[in-house]
């Protein structure tokens, strides 16, 4: 009896761990393919989330490209809805439910048995990344990309490198965003989703941004300088990390996620003001822009040498426009005249390292727009940050030379009587001399490693990028040779200026 008991527990033992070991493998990845509406197309299949993709068509070479996510890990394609009569793959003949084994690169020729219409076939896979799906209630990317101000709701289902599904429910908005990079055919979104949320592992948040990178032949450059914030342990530097992202099923390309620069939990953390409240003496939001008052922003402020954009209270008084507008002439005041009580009245730390990586990028737009600000309730110090906007950066804006001098083109008239300061400049010289360990990190290691993880996935987005450029793209390779040239050079050039003892 004991026997047959034993026997009967090990079987259902055995039965349990088939079970789950079967339940285990149908988590993996199934590609469907299909002809249908469109010409070809896959689906691509992780837990209980099925995705539609559509092939990349290079009108040049007449080549079907289907761009596949990172968590596709078998390269074996279920043949689905492809009629009785099959389908020929390099001539032979393939009924519904077999499978066909690709390999990257490789190009075959699909045609239906019954009909004389053949098409080239090519398939790539991403690696590493998470894959970002993005399905509008349109069911089109049409109406959002004739007009950065159009915005749609839909669908959102992130699916990591794992197979595992990171978020999938609805999109509240997604939106164009940008100034020169929306110009371009590779176009940058914003995203809300419905209540905060951690996306990829970074901290909760409605409100995040899809960078296109148009102008960042290494991919990687703007992801660098944030990395290089958040080891300055510079209060809300904007974590990021690459995604690939897909737009109805349609590949857009490689793109940079990161949080959302605002006000908000999990962002800029500071005291939301309201027409309601008391004490106005905080928070505020505010972004530098070019002095031009007949195209700001409303609202916006101004002092001598400066214009703001007031993104948050979002409904300001006039009485908080006043104060705000009051507050920040009474800074400038005090930095341009050189009086030490700028001390207590700026957050030193947040305005030298802010310095310290507009020199190390040299970036166009440096100190000119994209600069931020917050002052916060009860607090009379004025921070900077977070920083932003490195897209013309690293050597690949307009300041190439690797000696350019201390870089105060957007803000000279504050920079310039801050630097001047042996206070202020000793604290630059400091916060540079903290960071250099790090920098050389990136030079000898992390650039290299950034370049492997995302290889795949720039393979893909360049095919589709070559397409819509006149002149011929540098390779991949020599693009991040150029970057860590660049920044070897640059460093060289600091070390001379900040790398003594202050």
């Amino acid at each position: 009896m004991r026997k047959r008991t034993r026997l009967i527990i090990l079987l259902a033992v055995l039965l349990f761990c088939g079970y789950f070991l079967i339940g285990f493998c149908n988590r993996d990845v199934q590609l469907v393919t299909g002809l249908g509406d469109m010409p070809l197309k896959v689906t691509v299949k992780a837990d209980n989330t099925e995705q539609c993709v559509y092939p990349w068509h290079d009108e040049e070479r007449d080549i079907y490209y289907f761009f596949l996510p990172s968590f596709v890990n078998d390269s074996k394609i279920f043949l689905d809805e492809i009629g009785k009569s099959g389908i020929e793959i390099d001539n032979h003949l393939y009924k519904w439910g077999s499978s066909f084994e690709w390999e990257a690169g490789e190009v075959y020729s699909f045609k239906e048995s019954k009909s004389d219409v053949r098409y080239r076939v090519c398939f790539m896979k991403s690696e590493n990344l998470p894959a970002f799906f993005v399905n509008t209630d349109s069911g089109s990317m049409e109406y959002l990309r004739s007009n950065k101000d159009n915005e749609e709701s839909g669908k959102l289902t992130v699916i990591t490198e794992d197979g595992n599904v990171g978020y999938n429910g609805r999109l509240d908005k997604i939106s164009g965003r940008g100034n020169s990079t929306w110009g371009q055919d590779k176009k940058p979104y914003s995203i809300k989703l419905p209540v905060a949320y951690s996306l990829c592992n970074m901290d909760a948040g409605e409100k995040w941004n899809l960078l296109a990178m148009c102008f960042e032949s290494d991919k990687i450059h703007s992801k660098l300088v944030y990395d290089m914030a958040g080891e300055l342990q510079m209060d809300y530097a904007i974590q990021s990390t690459w995604v690939d992202l897909y737009c109805n099923g349609e590949y857009s390309g490689l793109y940079l996620l990161t949080e959302a620069v605002t006000v908000g939990e999990g962002r800029v953390e500071i005291h939301e003001l309201t027409e309601k409240d008391d004490d106005i003496s905080g928070g505020y939001f505010l972004e530098k822009e070019m002095i031009d008052p007949e195209n700001a922003i409303s609202p916006f402020i101004s002092t001598e040498y400066a214009m703001f954009t007031v993104h948050s209270p979002k409904l300001i008084s006039e009485e908080q426009q006043e104060y705000i507008s009051g507050y920040m002439r009474w800074i400038e005041r005090m930095i341009v005249s050189g009086d030490p009580e700028y001390r207590d009245c700026i957050d030193v730390k947040s305005f030298a390292d802010h310095l310290v990586l507009e020199n190390i990028a040299l970036d166009d737009d440096g100190m000119v727009i994209s600069t931020f600000f917050y002052k916060n309730k009860g607090n009379d110090k004025l921070f900077l940050g977070p920083v932003w906007d490195y897209d013309r950066s690293m050597g690949e804006g307009y300041q190439k030379e690797y000696e350019s001098p201390v870089f105060m083109v957007g803000m000279q008239e504050w920079y310039q009587p801050l630097y001047e300061d042996d206070y202020f400049r000793k604290v630059v010289m400091s916060e540079y001399q903290n960071l250099r360990p790090y920098l050389q990190y990136v030079l000898d290691e992390q650039i290299d490693q950034y370049a492997d993880e995302i290889r795949a996935s720039v393979a893909m987005d360049r095919m589709i990028e070559s397409a819509h450029k006149d002149s011929e793209m540098k390779d991949y390779d020599v693009a991040i040779e150029n970057l860590k040239d660049y920044l070897a050079g640059r460093l060289e050039y600091l070390d001379e200026l900040w790398g003594s003892t202050p």
